[in-house]
């Protein structure tokens, strides 16, 4: 090994292995090791390597795992279906650059050496740094997940899925509290490195927070900002009903006509905004629409036929003689789709977010925005006392570091976005199984 460092490796059961053939090799006779070296395989990997990058070779030398590990790892990171390895075109392509890939059974066999292996990596990224994480969950393909992100407070920026487990039972503090001291141990995080905990503001979030206060010393808990000016938009739209009704009775009306959507774009209009209410004030938006184009899409919708009832009702929303003027008011609310788009930036800082926050101002604000997001602002969170550094028990330091630190749960947020598409009707897991495959996916991705 020590003659060929390039060409063989010690492997964890003492044996020689060959880098370029993937096999076993005997050493206890010299005469075993260079009998393979003048093996044609072996030299064709020979060849290889030297007509390589230089890059690419010390990759391959310095990777810690198998070439077989590695394929498998890049299927994974590229959610690519193990099940493509028995495709004989894929066969083909490796075998004409001398590489015999595992089979599909012994791909799947390696998924838990790598899940493994990436737990062992964020220990490595984590070690001795205080973290904070981002917890949240969801319902994706009728099945409950809690995923848990975490970051070194120094560089927010960078997070990584730690675990995506499976919930038999509704959530409540208890599972959550449990969850994320269970993700703590698993990657051996000192107790007084848990600086931060994100969640959104449900009760039972909030909750946990405050259970894990009493185990982690100096735990500080923030409430997703993002969130909160969605509730905002959310207001908005329960106060402007108006808005609410013409949205939904156009929505109805040209989501499935054709004909009716290709009378916007001869008008040179954009097409009727699709909101979906769960969605980051995308409400807001379409209601920016109307305010914007409502002359325009009025005469388009009065010169349909009064052929049918959602035409019909399409009429009478943009008849309500209340609408232009709610539309008028409504657009004083266009900073919280400013603020919004900023807090889905993992640059974007809590001492930034709360500054920007702060300085929003309305109108008249008849839906009573700025006393609502003030009261959320000081009530279940320890946002204030991050800005003021009001506790005299955690170092300034950390108190610039945590000030530093995002604002929002949008990073558990994409991994739910993933792991909805990694569940894709063509893909068939066993839920015990979601996290293996979900966290190299995830990690590869949120580096890139």
């Amino acid at each position: 090994m020590r003659k060929y460092p390039n060409e063989f490796s010690a492997t964890p059961a003492n044996n020689l292995r060959c880098q370029l053939c993937e096999v076993d090799v005997k050493y206890d006779k010299t005469f075993n090791v260079d009998s393979h070296r003048s093996t044609q395989k072996h030299k064709d990997g020979l060849r290889r390597q030297s007509e390589a990058p230089t890059t690419s070779r010390q990759t391959f030398i310095e990777a810690p795992t198998s070439f077989s590990e590695l394929v498998v790892s890049s299927f994974l990171a590229a959610d690519i279906p193990l099940k493509k390895l028995s495709h004989p075109a894929i066969r083909r392509l490796f075998a004409e650059a001398g590489k015999t890939l595992p089979s599909e059974s012994a791909a799947r066999n390696m998924v838990t050496q790598i899940a493994d292996r990436e737990i062992d990596r964020l220990k490595e990224n984590v070690a001795n740094k205080k973290v904070f994480l981002i917890v949240d969950e969801a319902e994706v393909a009728s099945v409950k997940y809690i995923n848990s992100i975490i970051g070194d407070i120094d560089r927010p920026s960078i997070t990584y899925l730690a675990q995506c487990k499976v919930l038999e039972d509704n959530p409540n503090s208890q599972i959550v509290s449990q969850t994320v001291d269970d993700v703590l141990r698993m990657l051996d995080v000192d107790r007084k490195n848990f600086a931060l905990l994100l969640t959104d503001s449900a009760n039972y979030m909030k909750a946990a927070g405050r259970t894990l206060k009493e185990l982690y010393p100096g735990l500080k808990q923030v409430t997703c900002l993002a969130h909160l000016l969605h509730n905002c938009a959310m207001r908005v739209r329960a106060y402007f009903t108006t808005i609410d009704v013409l949205i939904a009775r156009l929505k109805a009306a040209t989501i499935k006509n054709k004909e009716r959507r290709n009378m916007f774009r001869d008008a040179q209009l954009p097409l009727p905004p699709d909101p979906v209410v769960t969605r980051w004030a995308t409400w807001l938006r379409a209601a920016f629409y109307y305010a914007e184009h409502l002359p325009a899409v009025r005469e388009i919708v009065e010169s349909w036929p009064e052929d049918g009832v959602l035409v019909m009702r399409a009429q009478e929303a943009i008849r309500n003689e209340q609408l232009a003027c709610d539309l008028v008011r409504v657009v004083q609310y266009r900073p919280l789709i400013a603020r919004l788009e900023k807090l889905e930036a993992a640059t974007y800082t809590i001492e930034e977010a709360y500054s920007d926050i702060c300085n929003m101002r309305f109108n008249d604000d008849p839906c009573q925005i700025r006393q609502y997001i003030d009261h959320r602002l000081t009530h279940g969170t320890d946002l204030i006392d991050i800005i003021e550094a009001k506790d005299n028990n955690v170092a300034p330091s950390t108190y610039a570091l945590l000030r530093k630190a995002q604002p929002t749960t949008a990073a558990v947020e994409r991994s739910f976005s993933l792991l909805n598409k990694l569940l894709r009707k063509d893909r068939n897991f066993l839920p015990e199984n979601v996290n293996k495959y979900i966290l190299p996916f995830f990690n590869n991705r949120n580096e890139h």
